[in-house]
């Protein structure tokens, strides 16, 4: 079974963030077929992946489905 993805972008001086974060890995606590990412705009990981999707402000969810 393929798993929906929960992409959670983040920045380490965003007060908004923690609970986005924390959302997103309840959910996926909860369902066995959804996983949880975080994307830290303080790494070169999240930088990439900001730019690779034109993020702009944080905290911002993506949330793809099983392909």
């Amino acid at each position: 079974m393929e798993k929906s993805t929960i992409a959670v972008f983040t920045s380490p001086t965003c007060p908004f963030c923690p609970a986005a974060k924390q959302l997103a890995q309840e959910i996926a606590r909860e369902r066995a077929d959804v996983e949880c990412r975080e994307f830290n705009s303080a790494t070169p990981e999240g930088q990439r992946e900001s730019a690779k999707y034109g993020i702009q402000s944080v905290p911002t969810i993506f949330v793809r489905g099983p392909k």
